[in-house]
């Protein structure tokens, strides 16, 4: 379990790149809301549609999100009243959970904001311990909303499933090497980058880079002419054409209306599918 102890003034502009499904109605109570912000709602916007038959909803005063075993409960705390309403909505899924109790000693809360005063919550008489960091779902998020270590994690894991392509296959055949890094490789630096979004890019793309050194016949080509030859994209133009495509279809999707107030009323529809024609042309 996870408590989220928010702290919005001030830290409008890199919600972007907060990843927990629990920013949702915690942002609804807000007037502005930064732009980039509609990629980081895509699994907020399908937990708000879904799970509020649950008798637990109808008396959580903040923003509950559960998937599977894991509970995270979200609230904004640039007040005494946000500090109080997490305090009892903690007790109330103490009772809630009765005889299924929480593990307590692997709930942590997680102080988001550059003002967040850190106060101290307990589950029934046991006080919980706070994290700097926390991962949802398989993004690491950290207090301060630095993606540096899920950068850094990512291009790790890539790097080393790269490897072991190198140490294990002995063919160096485009046919060997390129259906292995797009179904092994890729998926590490791709999962979920539209809410992370990379900031150290070149971290990502050296491993792109490294993977196509691998191929034999390509060694006297320039890095963008080997993509050019294989048919492929960059990791920076992959991001920007699935950013166009989400975008798309939280406006045109069942979700459009909650989010279209996030975009500029200057962007519209269409210019968005233009930008997506126009690039994948």
């Amino acid at each position: 379990m996870a408590v989220l102890a928010i702290s919005p003034r001030g830290y409008q502009n890199t919600f972007a790149a907060f990843t927990f499904a629990d920013l949702c109605s915690v942002l609804e109570q807000h007037e502005k809301v930064d732009e980039g912000l509609a990629g980081s709602l895509h699994h907020a916007l399908l937990e708000h549609a879904g799970e509020k038959q649950n008798p637990i909803y109808r008396v959580i005063e903040c923003t509950l999100s559960r998937f599977a075993d894991d509970t995270k409960l979200c609230g904004g705390v640039d007040t005494l009243e946000g500090r109080d309403a997490i305090r009892r909505d903690l007790d109330r899924l103490e009772r809630w959970a009765n005889r299924m109790k929480f593990n307590k000693a692997k709930c942590q809360v997680l102080h988001v904001g550059q003002r967040n005063p850190k106060h101290d919550y307990r589950l029934g008489e046991e006080w919980i311990e706070s994290s700097p960091e926390e991962k949802d779902l398989g993004v690491l998020i950290h207090g301060k909303l630095n993606m540096s270590r899920q950068c850094a994690l990512a291009a790790q894991k890539a790097n080393r499933v790269l490897g072991c392509i190198k140490r294990g296959v002995t063919s160096r055949s485009r046919e060997a090497i390129l259906p292995l890094y797009s179904a092994l490789v890729r998926p590490h630096l791709e999962y979920c980058v539209q809410l992370w979004g990379p900031q150290y890019r070149r971290d990502m793309e050296q491993v792109q880079r490294r993977a196509m050194k691998l191929i034999r016949g390509l060694e006297h080509l320039s890095y963008e002419d080997r993509l050019r030859e294989l048919g492929l994209f960059s990791l920076e133009k992959r991001r920007l054409r699935g950013d166009l495509i989400a975008a798309f279809q939280y406006l045109k999707g069942p979700t459009g209306k909650m989010v279209k107030r996030v975009f500029s009323e200057c962007v519209s529809i269409h210019s968005v599918v233009a930008q997506l024609l126009v690039f994948m042309s």
